[in-house]
């Protein structure tokens, strides 16, 4: 190990971080894997991602068959066809309020709203429905309406 003079060193890193480093470097040079071991893990390593993505493969196509074959694209085809129906409509909605507000505020009364209801007064209605029979068993006389006594005959 060289040892510089303090004068000449150059602080980037503290003193101490440098022999750390040289302390770990000095244990890896003693401590080397040896290649074919090295090797025989990098394979072992490589197998057990090919096995990874066998199992991820295996999980997606038994996703695809529960959803029958179908992309997430294609289920959600029809509701967004739906949904755009619906903007559509929203979009001419909008467009005839717009239109009704304009011609409120011109004093012009729209000509496409229905004309209203008839409803008839309770006069012009029959009072009497027509005569039905009483059921058999029934004496007449109890339909009959009491004759009235008194001031309103």
């Amino acid at each position: 190990m060289v040892k510089l003079p303090k004068k000449d060193v150059v602080n980037i890193l503290p003193h101490d971080e440098i022999l750390r480093i040289r302390e770990e470097l000095k244990h890896l040079r003693e401590h080397e894997i040896p290649p074919a071991k090295l090797q025989v893990t990098m394979q072992d390593l490589s197998k057990k991602i090919d096995n990874l993505i066998d199992i991820f493969e295996d999980a997606m196509k038994s996703v695809k068959e529960e959803e029958g074959g179908i992309t997430l694209k294609e289920q959600l085809e029809p509701v967004m066809d739906k949904l755009q129906e619906v903007l559509d409509q929203n979009s001419k909605i909008a467009d005839g309020i717009v239109a009704i507000a304009e011609m409120l505020q011109e004093g012009k009364k729209p000509s496409f709203l229905p004309p209203k209801p008839f409803i008839p007064k309770l006069s012009e209605l029959p009072l009497e429905g027509p005569r039905i029979p009483p059921p058999p068993g029934i004496r007449p006389e109890i339909l009959q309406k009491p004759k009235k006594k008194g001031l309103f005959k």
